[in-house]
């Protein structure tokens, strides 16, 4: 009896995976679908073909075109949004001392969604860009814009929990998080123009630290810059 039991329990567990593999396949054809012809113009049929498998196994698994672009996206706004909830209770434990290494995590959240999947994240910076969300049925619509306004509230929430442990100066949290978000946005989309034919490597990295040296310089607290004004005309 034991046996048995561990063999049906093989077997679900063999199908469960084979299931979520067909899923992945099902997703990776359809983001290349969508780099390729854009999701408007991609239908059922180009991401069953691209899949290499029948229209009805592909509605086995998704019910629609729109519920096949918010399981691309969901993962790459939760990504980003586990990072920043990890800097957020960082912040919260008062762990950070200063605005460089906050302003470095808050970036670093958004690479790490980036490096997992860049195709994927391409697709979500097009979506992001286009407005898909807006034509997308309400239960995919909603769920995206659910998630990505968790998101701007923790980057807003982080920000004035900075400012109020004094590790920034006080700025408009609105438009804080917006510059920190579109200036990575700006530099990846930059760089992805430029790599079309070499490494993006070439011009990432390095503009972006320059990108977020110029923030951070910005971001010191009143405090602490005129703490060391102060100890710069000591010393003279």
């Amino acid at each position: 009896m034991i046996i048995e039991n561990e063999h049906k329990l093989a077997i679900e567990a063999r199908k469960v995976r084979d299931r979520e593999q067909r899923q992945k396949e099902i997703l990776n054809a359809a983001n290349r679908i969508f780099i390729e012809k854009g999701f408007i113009k991609t239908t059922m049929y180009d991401i069953a073909f691209k899949a290499g498998l029948s229209k009805p196994t592909v509605y086995r698994y998704f019910k629609t075109k729109d519920e096949i672009y918010m399981s691309l996206m969901i993962p790459v706004i939760e990504n980003i949004n586990d990072g920043l909830k990890r800097i957020y209770d960082r912040v919260v434990e008062k762990k950070y001392t200063g605005s460089a290494k906050l302003i470095d995590d808050m970036l670093g959240s958004f690479l790490k969604a980036f490096y997992e999947d860049p195709e994927i994240f391409v697709t979500f910076m097009v979506g992001q860009e286009t407005g898909i969300v807006r034509v997308l049925d309400e239960d995919s619509r909603k769920k995206i814009i659910i998630e990505g306004r968790r998101g701007y509230d923790l980057g807003r929430n982080i920000l004035l929990a900075a400012m109020n442990q004094k590790l920034i100066k006080k700025v408009n949290i609105y438009s804080l998080a917006d510059v920190i978000w579109g200036m990575f946005w700006g530099i990846l989309h930059i760089s992805l123009i430029k790599s079309q034919n070499s490494s993006i490597e070439r011009t990432f990295q390095s503009t972006l630290e320059l990108a977020k040296s110029a923030i951070i310089d910005f971001l010191v607290s009143e405090s602490k810059a005129k703490n060391a004004s102060t100890i710069q005309r000591f010393k003279e």
